[in-house]
């Protein structure tokens, strides 16, 4: 396979990608990378981020197949009004997300009970449920769309076979978009577990105990501790690009299965 322009290109740009984050290491002292990764705070930060992602994502995954399966196989009158409503945290900026919230808690009746009983606001329970939230509207967005994109024929084979509707759901179509319910799955994860605007409004940024990875960032930097905020910025990104690796591994191991007889 002859070497490309594009080929060419990507070289380019990985080296860049490399040099300006071999450079970011380079600017901390491998004694101070130490101090600072091993810090209490950092690690705290790091695990919270970790934990609400990872709980808020396991909670709406389910949901939003349903819902995703549910929207794209029924036709009603208010369905586009759902599919609005269900979107609007996917396409609003998250700290217009975290002020609604923020103000239902404190203006809305029910939200002031809500808040009265369970004490919410600047809490664990307000970064699970903004969490919830967002990875859950990410995750109804794409499911829905890879629901669509598989023709009803499959269940109506399914359903004279005597398969009924849920069962048809869950041994027939399920396993047939494990991918896209894998991408969309880290999808609603990382946007959980990057989220920065909602988190802060609704819970805060108190240290060691609502500041998620995202929010002790941006203390960090604001604080003047240049080296604290830059590894935390060097972990969001080396999670991210070993999550977007494994799903680039994952679609070229579809690709090339799918090839194998061509």
């Amino acid at each position: 396979m002859r070497f490309s322009r594009a080929d060419f290109i990507a070289v380019v740009l990985v080296a860049f990608l490399a040099y300006v984050f071999i450079e970011f290491l380079l600017y901390v002292s491998p004694e101070q990378f130490l101090a600072n990764f091993l810090d209490s705070t950092y690690i705290y930060a790091l695990c919270l981020s970790l934990a609400t992602a990872t709980i808020a994502s396991i909670v709406a995954f389910p949901l939003s197949v349903f819902l995703g399966y549910f929207l794209s196989r029924e036709d009603f009158v208010t369905k586009g009004f759902l599919e609005v409503v269900f979107m609007i945290p996917y396409s609003i900026p998250p700290i217009s997300l975290g002020s609604l919230l923020l103000l239902f808690f404190t203006i809305s009746k029910v939200g002031v009970f809500i808040e009265r009983i369970f004490s919410v606001l600047f809490s664990f329970k307000a970064l699970l449920i903004v969490h919830f939230i967002l990875s859950f509207s990410v995750m109804v967005f794409f499911i829905k769309n890879a629901f669509t994109s598989i023709s009803k024929e499959f269940e109506d084979f399914a359903r004279i076979l005597g398969y009924g509707r849920i069962r048809s759901l869950l041994i027939i179509l399920i396993p047939m978009m494990r991918n896209q319910l894998l991408y969309a799955y880290i999808m609603g994860f990382m946007r959980a577990f990057t989220d920065f605007g909602a988190s802060i409004m609704v819970a805060g940024a108190i240290i060691s105990k609502t500041a998620t990875l995202p929010s002790y960032i941006y203390i960090a930097i604001n604080s003047g501790d240049i080296d604290q905020g830059l590894i935390a910025t060097l972990t969001t990104v080396v999670i991210s690009m070993t999550i977007i690796s494994i799903l680039q591994y994952r679609a070229h191991e579809k690709y090339n299965k799918s090839n194998i007889f061509s």
